[in-house]
């Protein structure tokens, strides 16, 4: 058992058993999911109007790629690309208020590689963070802070265990 997924030159090994991370856990469309979800309603500025934790099922519409998120933000037509320009929107004010705060901003580098059929190395390169990454990175935040809170105010022996 790993506590994080490895990320090797030419594939992942995952945290979790495949069937768990690409099928069982895996958001994919249109597929019935059993979650436990924070939901958020926030006005423009980005502020929590109401919250809601708890037991749901969860059907996705669509799963972006990171490619095509980004392309969407830019102004391309397409399905649900207003919704990703609006929360695009909502990821810019939450960050700009998170980093006024003073919060800790962590820039890494990541090296990815192209291979040849062979498996071998051809080409070394820097894979570039994008406004689709810290649009997914400023609500996986969100929600870990506010679940974290909720939490943090259960009484001991609550309903819900913190098992992390």
């Amino acid at each position: 058992s790993r506590a994080t997924s490895v990320y090797l030159v030419d594939r992942v090994v995952p945290m979790l058993p495949e069937r768990l991370s690409n099928d069982l856990c895996s958001l994919n469309a249109d597929e019935d999911k059993l979650t436990f979800s924070a939901i958020f309603h926030l006005d423009e500025q980005a502020r929590i109007k109401d919250e809601w934790f708890g037991r749901t099922v969860i059907r996705s519409r669509r799963r972006f790629a990171y490619a095509e998120a980004k392309e969407a933000i830019d102004g391309a037509k397409g399905a649900l690309s207003d919704e990703v320009r609006a929360l695009h929107d909502l990821a810019r004010v939450l960050r700009k208020d998170r980093l006024s705060k003073g919060a800790l901003e962590i820039v890494t580098t990541e090296m990815k590689f192209r291979l040849d059929e062979q498996g071998r190395p051809l080409e070394v390169y820097e894979k570039i963070m994008n406004e689709a990454n810290w649009l997914i990175e400023e609500f996986m935040l969100l929600a870990n802070k506010r679940v974290a809170t909720w939490v943090a105010g259960l009484k001991k022996g609550g309903a819900h265990p913190f098992v992390y």
